[in-house]
């Protein structure tokens, strides 16, 4: 310690230590200017005080990118609630039926998904799982099964056996899959 008196219970250093502790903290630069001294009780200084005295030396300012979300957002036309979609997404509740459209063309994995989710909703089947696959990339940016499936899952008859549908998770097959919430059999 170069100066005053040391703290309770310890040493005073030695001119080496002294001269050593001096050369270690020569180039440190603080983080924050120290505010005015002279200012006892900071409620009734100036407000332009207060601001000046606590500027940062440093103008450089760090970006923060956000995280992408864990659980995908659901279709707004047709969403699961947030809880069934975590549920899924955990691996809490089962899927009772699964379709793979991949590599067929629109006619075919229409009449599939159609007859698929039929008989899923006369089984009572409650949770099931519809794959698209990621397709080719087209100019919207996705594969065609992948953005119309979500569409005809709201058109008659299928918005009548299907109570929500959402993004599946990436142990399902997430962005290439859809999982479906079908409603109860009358």
């Amino acid at each position: 310690m170069p100066s005053g008196k040391p703290p309770r219970g310890s040493r005073p250093l030695s001119r080496e230590e002294e001269g050593l502790w001096v050369k270690v903290t020569e180039d440190i630069v603080p983080l924050l200017t120290r505010p005015n001294r002279a200012i006892k009780n900071p409620l009734f200084a100036a407000p332009e005080q207060n601001k000046e005295s606590l500027k940062p030396l440093s103008t450089k300012t760090r970006v923060v990118t956000p995280k992408p979300a864990l659980v995908p957002k659901a279709n707004e036309d047709n969403p699961l609630d947030r809880k069934t979609r975590l549920r899924l997404n955990r691996g809490r509740i089962e899927i009772e039926a699964r379709i793979d459209l991949h590599g067929m063309v629109q006619k075919n994995a229409h009449d599939a998904l159609l007859r698929f989710l039929e008989s899923a909703y006369h089984a009572n089947k409650r949770h099931v799982l519809v794959i698209t696959g990621k397709g080719r990339q087209t100019e919207g940016g996705i594969g065609v099964l992948r953005g119309i499936v979500p569409k005809w899952l709201t058109t008659s008859p299928m918005r009548n056996w299907v109570r929500g549908h959402s993004p599946a998770g990436p142990r399902d097959g997430g962005d290439g899959a859809l999982y479906v919430s079908m409603k109860r059999f009358k």
